[in-house]
């Protein structure tokens, strides 16, 4: 749809721009007694600390300490949802496809982006219909139907790719073979020529690193920050604070935030005006952010489906959330769709 160009910038431009330092390095530690992050070029002292580093695919849920076969899987059937080479090998592997069937399967909720492994199929199978390529998609979907947004989805596998593309319901994985290309879920087992493989997601290593993942009922670790639904910051630490996927849940009402790119920007910038608020010792307010996905569909004509969610404060002193779905796919989504990103652009790199 773009070409890789559109999406690679420079990170040091905006760092000269606003005056701020870029180190990049490996987090291997955080010592919040001591306030100092220990890295691969050193340590960091600080007075806050913002934690803002993604996800990490849990692959011990699939095969515990078998190190070979996630490497094995790593290597071959990367989803790319982590930002590394991972991305250009996936689209390397997608245009030397010959034919065959090609599994992705959804992690459990809450991940990352959690509409975009259906646009993924999407894209996927425009290219092969469009290429004559005789390939089928399997989406293995844990959850009993296409969400949170499923109509414009639905339409789009029926309308589309009805020979391509085909849905499976309440297909939670069991195991996984990679060597003898071999997948059982509680739906059935499948077969596969290539595959995306998404294991559940959790909160990025340096939430780890900082001791502040969650507690459930049982004491078990929920994988995602334990953190405060309104400031942001963790509950264990009040100078730390957690912005974007990583993020723990927000409301008994909805769960978590989607794990997007939109939300991630508007909690920081949140976060960055309740710091201000700190320092200069004002009121810090409480606010909340919005969200927006476009999701392309069709490749020609270029056509998107949107869905918006919108949050408040309810008289139970909770976060609600209403969702918005645009089901039915137009060219004029798309093209908002690309405004929506150059300005997302503009508001950080491009400076």
């Amino acid at each position: 749809m773009v070409d890789t160009g559109f999406l690679v910038h420079d990170m040091q431009r905006p760092a000269n721009r606003y005056g701020y330092t870029l180190v990049q390095c490996d987090v291997t530690g955080i010592e919040r007694d001591r306030k100092v992050v220990r890295t691969s070029k050193g340590a960091v002292d600080y007075d806050y600390l913002i934690l803002s580093g993604g996800i990490r695919d849990a692959w011990d849920a699939w095969f515990s300490g078998d190190q070979t076969a996630i490497g094995h899987t790593r290597a071959h059937y990367a989803s790319a949802y982590i930002p590394q080479g991972q991305m250009l090998g996936l689209k390397d592997r997608v245009r030397s496809f010959k034919g065959g069937t090609i599994v992705i399967t959804l992690p459990p909720p809450p991940h990352r982006c959690p509409f975009s492994p259906y646009e993924r199929a999407c894209l996927m199978a425009w290219h092969f219909k469009t290429n004559n390529i005789p390939a089928k998609i399997v989406i293995l979907d844990p959850k009993p139907q296409v969400a949170p947004i499923g109509e414009g989805y639905r339409t789009a596998f029926q309308e589309l790719y009805p020979d391509i593309i085909t849905h499976v319901p309440n297909a939670k994985v069991k195991e996984v073979d990679p060597f003898n290309k071999r997948i059982m879920t509680e739906a059935g087992d499948f077969g596969f020529d290539d595959a995306t493989f998404m294991p559940p997601h959790k909160a990025s290593d340096m939430v780890f690193h900082a001791d502040l993942i969650g507690r459930d009922a049982e004491g078990k670790s929920t994988g995602w920050a334990d953190m405060n639904p309104r400031l942001y910051h963790a509950n264990a630490d009040d100078s730390v604070c957690i912005v974007g996927d990583s993020m723990g849940p927000i409301s008994p009402h909805f769960g978590h935030y989607p794990k997007s790119a939109h939300v991630a920007n508007c909690i920081g910038k949140i976060v960055a005006r309740n710091i201000g608020e700190r320092v200069r010792g004002e009121e810090v307010v409480a606010r909340l952010p919005d969200n927006l996905c476009y999701m392309l569909v069709n490749g020609d004509p270029r056509e998107a489906i949107l869905v918006e969610f919108a949050y408040e404060v309810g008289a139970d002193d909770l976060v609600h959330r209403t969702q918005i779905d645009i089901d039915v796919r137009t060219p004029d989504l798309m093209e908002e769709d690309f405004g929506w990103i150059n300005g997302m652009f503009d508001d950080f790199v491009r400076v």
